[in-house]
């Protein structure tokens, strides 16, 4: 099991920004206060993040989350393959999850994320600090809605083996940096 107490190596590779991964984490903690993961609020905590999850024809159910440094993932399902009928990961997997978590957590005190430099909270959501300061959103991808998009925003969309398919505009899209090394990150673990 993780703990967390390790100490980070200074030759980690940092695949997305410190501002994404707080966003994410974020996004994370609001399954267990908001959605799918309430009832691990049970366990009383505020640092609990995770997410539920449920294949096709319910054959699996699985909730992984994580809260005062430790990682823990609950599958639920048979040796084989067959449906688990009307159920959720939350209603099989997060059961178990909070149950072993109230044990693994008992002597461990919450460990909140410190927000990073260069986000700030806007209305309803929390955006990068530059936005409010006039910078905009360059990229443009059709799936991404945001009020800090730049009104030119332009972006060349090509195909996984580099060529190009054509152009949009007036959306946005992640940095071109960042999601390629995602993507890579991603590309890499399949091989």
């Amino acid at each position: 099991m993780y703990d967390g107490a390790a100490s980070h190596s200074a030759s980690a590779r940092r695949v997305i920004s410190a501002r994404n991964a707080w966003l994410s984490d974020s996004m994370l903690r609001s399954v267990v206060t908001e959605g799918s993961g309430r009832s691990a609020l049970s366990l009383q905590r505020g640092d609990l993040a995770g997410k539920t999850g449920t294949s096709n024809n319910a054959r699996d159910a699985w909730f992984g989350g994580y809260g005062g440094g430790i990682v823990t993932t609950v599958w639920v399902g048979y040796d084989q393959p067959k449906s688990l009928g009307n159920r959720s990961g939350a209603i099989y997997a997060l059961p178990i999850w909070t149950r072993y978590m109230a044990q693994a957590l008992l002597d461990r005190p919450e460990r909140m994320p410190a927000m990073p430099d260069g986000l700030t909270y806007d209305g309803d959501d929390y955006v990068y600090a530059e936005y409010l300061q006039g910078a905009c959103v360059k990229d443009a991808y059709p799936f991404i809605r945001s009020n800090y998009q730049c009104a030119n925003a332009m972006v060349t969309m090509t195909s996984e083996d580099g060529g190009r398919i054509g152009n949009r505009n007036n959306a946005i899209r992640a940095d071109a940096d960042e999601r390629a090394r995602i993507v890579e990150m991603f590309s890499s673990q399949n091989k």
